[in-house]
């Protein structure tokens, strides 16, 4: 049996939100729920949890856009996209995808 790998996403946005007085709260809700929309089946026991999925930039981009303390979305950039996983011997093994 072989271990699953999952792919690591580092992404930078510059966002604009509704209210200027809250932006630090408003800043880690962004993250929270950009982790959230990426792999729900983290944080929701129901969440069903599928292999071999891809996100599409759009769809993150109309995700964040549709919250509703965003204001609009400036830029949305891909910073660090690795394979992760874990050989049958436990060894942890990354791989930079380009």
């Amino acid at each position: 049996m072989v271990n699953a790998r999952y792919e690591e996403v580092r992404y930078r946005v510059t966002a604009a939100f509704r209210e200027k007085e809250n932006e630090g709260l408003y800043i880690r809700r962004l993250n929270q729920d950009i982790i959230n929309y990426l792999s729900p089946w983290a944080y929701d026991s129901e969440a069903e949890l599928t292999f071999g999925g891809s996100i599409h930039r759009s769809s993150l981009i109309r995700f964040i856009t549709n919250l509703p303390y965003v204001d609009f979305i400036g830029s949305l950039e891909l910073v660090d996209h690795s394979l992760i996983g874990q050989d049958n011997d436990g060894t942890v093994t990354r791989q930079l995808l380009t």
